[in-house]
């Protein structure tokens, strides 16, 4: 059984989104043990964009 986890097309908007919340969190637990972000990096539009389009280029890679 494939474990990987599998999404739906359309859906990197709303990992990304997820993706936000997440980073933000772990950057607070690194700052408060007084140690640097563990993920210092800001997903632009066009880093969001290349993303999508690697994104779909797998996906299509997938399906056919």
């Amino acid at each position: 059984m494939d474990s990987s986890p599998q999404h739906a097309p359309g859906e990197i908007g709303a990992m990304l989104r997820a993706w936000i919340p997440l980073t933000y969190a772990l950057n607070a637990i690194s700052r408060s043990m007084g140690t640097r972000d563990l993920y210092p990096f800001v997903l632009g539009p066009a880093i969001e964009a290349k993303l999508a389009f690697i994104d779909s280029l797998v996906r299509d890679s997938r399906s056919g």
